[in-house]
Formats: C-alpha cells, sequence, structure tokens
C-alpha cells in the first residue's frame, strides 16, 4: 500500500473529530445548496461507478481511486445512490488490498456525507467490513476495515446495540502481541465509540473491570501510538467515574505513571517517540490531576458539610 492511501485514510477518520455527535448533513445547507457538479463531472462518476462492476482488477482500483477523489472533493448526498453504494460494496467482498483500503476509507466518506440516521447504510457497510476486520491477513486492511467500521457507525447508526457488538469487537486486538497499527486504531476507535456512551455506562463495572486493566497493560507498549491511545482510553474511563463521583482502582497509581510518561527520557525510544509522549501524556496528565483535585475537595467539603449538619442536630437535641 502506498503512503499516500494510508495519509488519505487517515484523513478522512480524523475528520470524525471535528464535529462529534451525530452529524446532520443539513446544517450545512447552504454550500450544499450552492454546490454544482458539471455534466462532465455527473458523467464521469457514473462511468466509474459502472466501472466498478468490471472483471480487471486493476479497472476496479482505478475506479476506486477516482470516486475517491470525487467524494474527498464533495459529493451531494442524493450523488450517494443505492447502486454506487452497492458496487463499491460488491468490490469488498472478496478484495485485492488495493480495494479493500480504497472501498473502506469511501465508506467512511460516504458515512459523513449521508450524516446521521441512516441504519440502513450502516448495515451494508458492516456486512463487508465486518468480516475484513476479523479475518483479513492484511494489517493495513484490517486496520482500515476497523476505523470505517467505528466511523460509520459513530456518525450513521441509530442502535445501541451496534456500539456495544463493535466495542467488543475492537477489544480483541488490545494485545501486547498485535502489531502497533492495529492495536493503535482499534484502540482510537474503541475511544471514539466508548465516547457516545454515558457517563454512567462508561464509569460501571462492565466497562472499568474489562478494559481498564488491558489499557494500563498497553501502556507499555513498543508502539508509541499504541501508548498514546491507551493513555487517552484511561482518562475517558477516569473522567466518566469523576463525573459520577466514583475513583477508578489504582486511582494515584494511574497519575503516578502519567506523571512519568509525560517526562520520559528513556534512550530505548526515538526522540520523536519521546516528544510525541510526553506531548500526549502531560496533557492527560494535567487534566486528570486538576479532576482528581476537585474531586478530592468536593468529597471533603461534602463530609464537612454531613459532620457540621449532625452536630447542628445533636446541638438541638
Amino acid at each position: 500500500m502506498r503512503q499516500d492511501d494510508d495519509d488519505d485514510f487517515d484523513d478522512a477518520a480524523s475528520m470524525a473529530s471535528i464535529d462529534t455527535g451525530r452529524t446532520n448533513m443539513s446544517d450545512d445547507a447552504d454550500f450544499y445548496d450552492s454546490y454544482t457538479k458539471s455534466d462532465g463531472e455527473d458523467a464521469a462518476v457514473d462511468e466509474a461507478i459502472e466501472e466498478l462492476t468490471e472483471k480487471r482488477t486493476t479497472t476496479r482500483v482505478a475506479a476506486l481511486e477516482k470516486l475517491s477523489g470525487h467524494l474527498s472533493q464533495y459529493l451531494p448526498p442524493d450523488s450517494i445512490t443505492d447502486s454506487f453504494v452497492g458496487n463499491v460494496l460488491s468490490c469488498l467482498r472478496k478484495p485485492s488490498e488495493d480495494e479493500a483500503l480504497h472501498g473502506a476509507r469511501i465508506l467512511a466518506m460516504m458515512a459523513l456525507i449521508l450524516g446521521g440516521d441512516e441504519e440502513r447504510f450502516f448495515q451494508r457497510a458492516s456486512n463487508v467490513l465486518s468480516p475484513l476486520a476479523k479475518t483479513s491477513r492484511s494489517p493495513a486492511v484490517k486496520a482500515a476495515a476497523v476505523q470505517a467500521l467505528a466511523l460509520t457507525c459513530f456518525v450513521c447508526s441509530v442502535e445501541d446495540e451496534n456500539t456495544e457488538s463493535l466495542l467488543v469487537l475492537f477489544e480483541k486486538y488490545f494485545d501486547l502481541k498485535i502489531v502497533g497499527s492495529i492495536c493503535s486504531v482499534a484502540l482510537q476507535s474503541w475511544g471514539l465509540l466508548a465516547s457516545s456512551l454515558s457517563d454512567e455506562e462508561l464509569a460501571g463495572d462492565e466497562y472499568v473491570d474489562r478494559c481498564l486493566p488491558r489499557f494500563l497493560e498497553l501502556l507499555t507498549h513498543v508502539d508509541v501510538d499504541v501508548r498514546s491511545a491507551a493513555g487517552e482510553n484511561i482518562a475517558l474511563l477516569y473522567e466518566a467515574a469523576h463525573k459520577c463521583g466514583m475513583t477508578l482502582p489504582y486511582d494515584e497509581d494511574i497519575i503516578e505513571k502519567f506523571r512519568v510518561m509525560s517526562k520520559d527520557s528513556s534512550k530505548k525510544n526515538s526522540k520523536k517517540d519521546r516528544k510525541v509522549q510526553r506531548m500526549v501524556f502531560r496533557d492527560v496528565h494535567s487534566t486528570l490531576a486538576v479532576s482528581l483535585t476537585h474531586f478530592r475537595t468536593k468529597r471533603r467539603l461534602k463530609a464537612m458539610c454531613s459532620l457540621c449538619a449532625r452536630n447542628v442536630s445533636l446541638s438541638c437535641d
């Protein structure tokens, strides 16, 4: 896979962070209304969609590349026709590596264009992306499928059970033995979907008991992106717990671990990796340290108020 393919797909997926929530693309109605396609563009898009049905793999890959370019320049939602989606999905049923990478990217961009409340689109996309995420032998394809699954679910799905099912799937890749490119994407995708859950759900025993120990273990992964994503997911659980007036197991140990990682100077990591790690964990440590201080202050004040109320009651008696 070419490096620019990786960068392009990452650019598409990172758009999810621009405005979290289940985006309704009609919010940009003024932009869409002003957008017009030339007859030549219409013909080129239609021709590329038709080429997705050709027998030659190289022809299909070239068509996917063209369509990816058109989508990145913006196509209005009504251009995402049933035949367009269907032909892309057909390319992903027994794809070459290039077909899988371009196809996953296209489905992710389609999700962003279609917006929220598109359960049928998510289900159709999931039917081809899930097998790729589970069984592909290519790390690049597996990572691309996981990323596209998370994004299409986050933007388009309306069923909570889809989120829960994918969180469990992504957790299968939380392992020190898993290659960093897959593990880090799985962690980032988990964090994206988990952010749509309520604080009460995230702080519950189900996620804390199941995921926190694995996140802590992944702080020792050789890949800095894995360590960073694991730390950010710990912070997500940590803040949810504090908002619910709870603490996590190993509370103070986690804060100290993050402080140490924010000052990493180990020569076993490259200068670039040390810089990335320090930047990520400095922010996380600062946020959580303030959160913990605020939580303790509230707890002390609550205890003092309870004690004062008790003393007043005893005096009246």
